[in-house]
């Protein structure tokens, strides 16, 4: 059994596995260390009903259709929401310890788009607090084997059927390959496709772009959520700093450099909209006010510092006080709200081969995920492709020749692939950000082009072969991302293309 990616879907299938099925030889990688991941910078929360006074599943539900825009799959959402409450108890029965209030009730946090406090959390850091217990839980079982610093290089086919995947050690420089059964695509998401985004650098869509290679169906990948609230420095590249939001739904009001508040302008429910109105209407203050950023103003939260203590040192590490002065902030890639095809048990269109969390797309998000709704849509299909995967016979495979990639003796400079990094991040910015253009998309489609041909030119070495199949998996996904924003028609959630709006 194989598991590539090690944030909360990964470690959450992993425990569930070992612990249901100790005959199994579990292997699960991470092409970093095992607490690099976007998981372990998720802030806010678990989304879960888990006050029925105060709260209702209905309503979670209702919540999460109307972000989604009209793009859910009901049916997903219905089955999802439902688990909240179980799957919080099971991590609670595992070692997690949620904040929580006086009452010793759990403290539930609101956010935007959501109609109630539901959002079950561990301070501002609750992504960290959820690996650090995963990771020991998982090390309790003597059939799981962690591989940190494994980075994948594609899937292992042997008669359309997915039969493991090949690797590069990076300890050793050495190409390896793990033969499976079955295996979890567990990646995450591509974030780093973006100049700024609020992803890690590991972020790079490795997951998505290695199961197009292999023949799997990639759906809604134009459907990129932009964050509306990541820390603004002055010239700041690569990964930005998140402002939770939770810390609206904690009392921050979004204004202008003037004090002047402005989210009424664009929804009723002003600073907690959901985030796709929210981007869009900062990227339209911004135009409008010829400025590059907003501010949010935390000042009248008078137990910020306990609250979101996180949040509070790293403003202070830049300068910047949230209990004197507002928190410069503007729009920065963040989640993608499609990937990997699946159906409710996990499974991809090609056999035997499963997607969670962030890389998949089932259905649940639809147009915009609802915040805090992506680590519960990691807790319930790792135990929904646990449970399919349970009672399975782990048969022996076949005997198979997995093709490994030619390699060159000589090496290409690293400066070239972070050249060809840097320009498909520049591309996908100017040309795929939150409003779109069919012609900025179509140019931008045939600079993808390019850049693939230039790759395509080389052979890596195994010193360059992360650098080269990082740049060829970021182009994978640029170009899927480009491609369905072309094909798609209408705007909804965080999709948001001028030509749609000249054909009405």
């Amino acid at each position: 059994m194989l598991i590539i990616g090690s944030g909360v879907a990964g470690l959450t299938l992993a425990i569930k596995l070992a612990k249901a099925r100790p005959d199994l030889r579990i292997t699960i990688t991470s092409k970093s260390n095992f607490s690099d991941s976007n998981s372990s910078l998720a802030q806010g929360g678990v989304a879960a009903v888990m006050n029925a006074v105060e709260d209702s599943v209905q309503r979670h539900l209702e919540d999460t259709l109307k972000a989604g825009d009209g793009w859910c799959k009901p049916d997903v959402v219905n089955a999802v929401i439902n688990q909240g409450a179980a799957r919080i108890h099971e991590l609670i029965s595992w070692g997690w310890e949620p904040d929580t209030a006086p009452s010793r009730k759990l403290d539930l946090a609101r956010e935007g788009g959501h109609s109630a406090s539901r959002v079950v959390h561990s301070k501002d850091q609750t992504g960290q607090s959820l690996i650090s217990v995963l990771l020991k839980v998982v090390s309790d079982f003597p059939n799981v084997t962690k591989l940190n610093n494994w980075f994948s290089v594609d899937l292992l086919m042997h008669e359309k059927q997915c039969v493991g995947a090949s690797f590069l050690n990076l300890y050793s420089q050495e190409l390896s390959t793990i033969s499976a059964i079955y295996t979890v695509l567990a990646t995450g998401g591509a974030g780093q496709v973006y100049a700024l985004t609020t992803n890690p650098d590991v972020a790079s869509g490795d997951g998505i772009a290695i199961a197009q290679r292999a023949g799997a169906n990639i759906s809604f990948m134009e459907f990129v959520q932009f964050h509306p609230t990541a820390l603004y420095i002055k010239g700041q590249k690569g990964k930005a700093f998140l402002i939770s939001e939770a810390v609206r739904g904690h009392g921050a009001e979004l204004k202008l450099a003037n004090e002047e508040t402005f989210m009424h302008r664009y929804d009723e429910r002003g600073s907690l909209a959901p985030r796709d109105v929210v981007a869009r209407a900062i990227s339209q203050e911004k135009l409008r006010t010829k400025t590059p950023n907003v501010f949010l103003d935390c000042r009248e939260i008078q137990d910020f510092e306990t609250v979101f203590p996180h949040i509070y040192q790293q403003c202070l590490a830049h300068g910047i006080n949230p209990k004197t002065e507002m928190i410069p902030v503007a729009p920065a890639a963040h989640y993608m709200c499609g990937g990997i095809a699946t159906d409710l048990q996990a499974r991809t269109s090609i056999h035997h081969l499963f997607a969670i969390g962030e890389c998949a797309y089932t259905g649940l998000h639809g147009a915009n995920r609802l915040a805090s709704n992506s680590l519960l849509e990691n807790l319930v299909f790792a135990h929904n492709c646990a449970e399919d995967l349970i009672p399975q016979k782990f048969e022996e495979l076949k005997s198979t020749n997995p093709r490994l990639p030619i390699l060159s003796k000589a090496d290409v400079p690293a400066e070239f692939y972070q050249v060809i990094q840097k320009e498909i991040q520049q591309i996908m910015s100017a040309n795929a950000g939150i409003v779109r253009r069919n012609i900025e998309l179509k140019n931008a489609l045939k600079e993808m082009t390019t850049l693939e041909n230039t790759l395509l030119e080389i052979t890596p070495s195994l010193t360059t072969m992360q650098l080269h199949f990082r740049c060829k998996n970021l182009l994978a996904v640029a170009q899927l991302i480009l491609q369905q924003s072309l094909l798609r028609e209408q705007n909804a959630g965080g999709f948001y293309k001028i030509d749609n709006i000249k054909k009405k």
